[in-house]
């Protein structure tokens, strides 16, 4: 019945439409569809190393996929029409406000190319500077392709305090002086066009040099993989300049450091227990019988600590053992520590020593650390590392403000032993920071004046009095000098 219906509907359309046209001369006219609008791909890179998050505008709105992007990351190709668009990226401050850093007003789009715009340079040199503009988006540009035969790769030297470079792309077990190099400066591009799946190694020496100072190891690169490759400033251990930012289509970025699966970990290592005496700091790999003592640190007295950037990953059992001021470390064991550490490559830690020798509480406190420099703020974290201290309240307050008014508060409330803030990002300038017991407005450890830079990477550790001491002492760590100590 239906079927009938909807067929005489159908002829007396028809018959109707017939009709108009043989008593008039209107025609039934015919509307194309709108053809859809050309467009473009656009993705974007954030790959200054000391930036804060960004917020990348495109004619003055933050598309979706573009707010608070943090360094080392990046979107996948976004579509957008084709044609010409402003383009401008705005530093987030520790307040949340914005200032605007790049701007790129009047940039042309064609359809049915790719575009990755990669954001790279010294934001510490634009705070300095009074000329150019030290940051720059660089574009890296291909046809759109439906489907890639092999990988296609575009390498970007985004690196500004590298120098002239010469790279390497082989096969893994190629002799370094049977592979001619391609050589780059900062803000170069290597077009590698497409090359077959494979494995590869990537090695870099200073120009004209066979001294390599970055070796990628063995890397698979997928078959059909868009890829651009971005050399930044290394700010994680190790001696190497460089790390490799490889950014895939979809946003996925993999960061490849000199040495691979062996890159080295970094350890920040704290003696914070007070009847402690001066210690070695030893460890086992826990995941084999052949290393059954590796020498970290000799002789840390309380409140001492010290940095390795050299670090083999692994698992480790940790354990001191007693200093001896002629012999050194003898190998007496003092305790072990039951739990192992991990040491992922690349990765960076702080261990520290907490608790009472004597009354046999003796902990080992390991905390995960980003020691990434953010030239538009300093990083402050606070532990609380004092065994004999209940919990506190913390304040970070501008210099001078009176912590006893009723309206300030603490920033952090009933702060437990063992516990940590994490790294907190504070705008440059003067503060007084104050620990007091929780609910209580007398500090128990006052620094006042303290003058924190943008860039600054801060910890500081209450400990237990020690001595004829009557109230928690502090250990502050500046971590960016002790990894990079002054000459």
């Amino acid at each position: 019945m239906n079927r009938l219906l909807s067929r005489g509907l159908l002829a007396a359309t028809l018959v109707t439409l017939a009709a108009c046209g043989s008593d008039s001369d209107n025609s039934l006219t015919v509307v194309d569809p709108p053809t859809p609008p050309a467009v473009a791909q656009l993705q974007v890179v954030h790959a200054s190393a000391d930036a804060p998050d960004v917020n990348v505008l495109v004619n003055g709105a933050v598309p979706a996929g573009l707010a608070g992007v943090p360094f080392a990351a990046a979107s996948p190709y976004l579509e957008l029409e084709a044609g010409t668009i402003d383009a401008a990226v705005n530093a987030i401050l520790p307040d949340g406000s914005e200032v605007e850093v790049l701007a790129a007003p009047g940039l042309a789009l064609d359809a049915d190319i790719a575009y990755t715009v990669i954001a790279a340079g010294s934001t510490a040199d634009l705070l300095a500077a009074a000329g150019a503009n030290p940051l720059n988006l660089f574009l890296l540009t291909r046809p759109v392709a439906e489907a890639i035969d092999g990988v296609r790769i575009q390498v970007l030297h985004g690196s500004p305090s590298a120098p002239e470079v010469d790279v390497y792309v082989s096969a893994p077990d190629a002799e370094l002086a049977t592979v001619t190099p391609a050589t780059f400066a900062f803000g170069e591009v290597l077009d590698l066009g497409t090359v077959p799946a494979a494995e590869y190694r990537i090695r870099i020496t200073p120009t004209g040099s066979e001294a390599v100072v970055f070796d990628s190891g063995a890397v698979a690169l997928p078959d059909g993989a868009d890829l651009s490759i971005v050399a930044v400033d290394n700010v994680g251990p190790g001696s190497a300049p460089v790390a490799l930012l490889a950014v895939f289509a979809d946003g996925t970025v993999v960061e490849l450091r000199d040495g691979g699966a062996a890159a080295p970990a970094g350890l920040t290592a704290v003696h914070n227990s007070a009847d402690a005496p001066a210690v070695c700091v030893v460890a086992d790999d826990a995941g084999t019988a052949e290393v059954e003592r590796v020498e970290l640190f000799p002789g840390v007295p309380f409140r001492g600590f010290g940095y390795l950037g050299e670090v083999p990953p692994g698992s480790y059992l940790v354990g001191l053992e007693v200093f001896d001021a002629q012999t050194g470390c003898a190998g007496t064991s003092a305790v072990t520590f039951d739990t192992p550490v991990d040491f992922a490559a690349g990765a960076e830690a702080t261990g520290i020593v907490v608790g009472s020798l004597g009354g046999g509480t003796l902990e080992l406190l390991p905390l995960a650390d980003d020691l990434r420099p953010i030239a538009t703020e300093a990083r402050v974290r606070i532990v609380h590392g004092s065994e004999a201290t209940p919990a506190v309240d913390i304040y970070v307050v501008p210099a001078g403000t009176d912590i006893t008014a009723p309206d300030v508060t603490p920033d952090f409330s009933a702060v437990e032993f063992t516990s940590s803030t994490g790294f907190v990002a504070l705008p440059p300038g003067e503060y007084d920071v104050f620990v007091t017991l929780a609910g209580d407005t007398t500090p128990a450890i006052a620094v006042e004046g303290a003058l924190l830079e943008g860039g600054d990477v801060i910890s500081a550790i209450a400990s237990d009095p020690a001595g004829e001491e009557t109230a928690p002492g502090l250990i502050v760590i500046d971590h960016l000098e002790l990894k990079n100590p002054p000459l």
